[in-house]
């Protein structure tokens, strides 16, 4: 019976426990309510109601506090009449605290005063600066500043240029969404990691991201309508939406240097990266295996697109990826649904023996083909058109280029005489001007001895 009545009372406890809002397996001290989590506790929930100072303990039973989680302090966020801890005006956070989740400190009164802020215009714990609450129009992290943390510039409206300092590794979620005025920053080289909508909707024109950033986040520069050019380094990743609607983008450079030719370290450029932008061309990197869905679209200066022929495997390339769908049907044929004037040239490789492996014939008009002279090549050289079987300098037909058909190029530039037959303008015109000159000729001679590959503007 003793047994019984003991189990009654624990099951009680349990359930008195579970229904305040409060886990079993949560551990409550005074005020507080922790979690057990790597290298020691964190803080998920503060329930006091005291005016002024708040106290976080450094331990409790034995275990180190190492964190806060997000909404610590406004535990009802989300629910009808939350009104948080505006009676809290300054807290006290342990030394051995290294992470501070997003918004931990919301709808206290310390986290929206000005008077909570030291001589920087910050509240920073611990290396992690936690809120800006400055007004000034140029800001430089302070030394002891690791990571700028979730939203720690969220709407801030004075801000035009930040200076990041090489202490700062880190710059989370939402950090600087929302700057309006934010034109300019600057990172140290310490930086490694950028979180998602961390500049979204701010009003930067160029950015220079340091070498160790490997991947641009989802949403990082979502909206920011006056980005004119972006550099960056060796890139394996372009997250969702990481670029889209900078209606004013028409310049990336990254670890080659090249304008708009991607890097061949890079894997994946996900849905939406580069909706509505302003590119005129861009070359993806022979490394590239996804594109996804509207990576490209609604880019209404987009004309020339070139990329390998593995990129275009079934299923590696979303709907409506640069405005039109590319996806191969059970054909083996790309349809365009949508009418744009995008030329597509998808690469293919030389043999052994000289002669042109070339992908399968699409039936789309907006697709040219293309070859490149080496299997690591990132930017084709060599264009065919998608609805005849022409070779570009092809003069007389063959299948190959040869002298004969830099003679006839030349006597076309010389006004003595006409292209053969089913040959126009753009077939000789092999530097890509507009017009057949001598200099088309000559470059059609080079490539007939093996010299030289064509055409000379798009050259790896």
């Amino acid at each position: 019976m003793k047994r019984m009545i003991i189990a009654a009372v624990v099951a009680a406890l349990m359930l008195s426990v579970c229904a305040a809002g409060v886990s079993a397996e949560n551990t409550v001290a005074g005020d507080f309510v922790f979690r057990d989590t790597e290298g020691g506790l964190e803080l998920v929930e503060y329930n006091g109601t005291e005016t002024g100072f708040v106290v976080i303990p450094s331990t409790v039973d034995g275990k180190k506090v190492v964190a806060i989680g997000s909404y610590a302090f406004d535990p009802g966020h989300g629910e009808e009449n939350d009104k948080g801890h505006p009676e809290v005006m300054s807290v006290s956070v342990p030394s051995g605290v290294t992470d501070i989740g997003d918004r931990a400190f919301y709808k206290t009164g310390w986290i929206s005063s000005p008077d909570s802020a030291d001589a920087y215009g910050c509240i920073i714990i611990n290396g992690i600066l936690v809120k800006y609450l400055g007004a000034a129009s140029e800001f430089t992290a302070p030394a002891k500043v690791k990571v700028v943390n979730y939203g720690a510039f969220e709407g801030n409206s004075t801000l035009r240029s930040v200076i990041l300092g090489d202490g700062v590794g880190s710059v989370l979620d939402y950090a600087f969404y929302k700057c309006s005025a934010l034109e300019r920053v600057s990172f140290g080289k310490a930086l490694s990691y950028i979180g998602d909508y961390a500049f979204s909707q701010s009003a930067l024109t160029s950015v220079d991201l340091p070498q160790n950033i490997y991947s641009v986040p989802r949403a990082c520069f979502k909206g920011c309508a006056s980005l004119r050019m972006v550099t960056a380094g060796s890139v394996t990743n372009i997250g969702e939406s990481a670029f889209s609607g900078c209606t004013s983008l028409t310049s990336l450079h990254f670890s080659d240097g090249k304008e708009n030719v991607f890097p061949r370290s890079l894997r994946s450029v996900e849905g939406y990266a580069f909706l509505s932008c302003a590119i005129k061309s861009l070359t993806l990197g022979s490394g590239v295996r996804n594109i996804g869905t509207c990576a490209f679209a609604d880019c209404k200066d987009l004309t020339d697109i070139y990329i390998n022929d593995d990129a275009c495997s079934a299923g590696s390339i979303g709907d409506y990826a640069f405005g039109i769908d590319l996806n191969k049907n059970e054909a083996g044929t790309y349809t365009p649904k949508v009418d744009k004037n995008v030329t597509v040239h998808i690469a293919c490789a030389r043999n052994a023996d000289g002669s042109l492996s070339l992908p399968e014939r699409r039936s789309s008009p907006v697709i040219r083909y293309c070859f490149s002279p080496d299997p690591g090549g990132i930017l084709p050289p060599v264009a065919y058109d998608i609805d005849r079987t022409v070779l570009l300098g092809d003069a007389d037909l063959d299948g190959s280029v040869t002298a004969m058909d830099a003679r006839v190029a030349l006597r076309c530039a010389a006004k003595l005489g006409d292209a053969p037959a089913g040959i126009g303008v753009t077939d000789l015109d092999t530097d890509l001007d507009g017009a057949i000159t001598a200099s088309d000729a000559r470059m059609l001679l080079r490539a007939a001895a093996r010299l030289d590959v064509l055409p000379e503007t798009l050259r790896a």
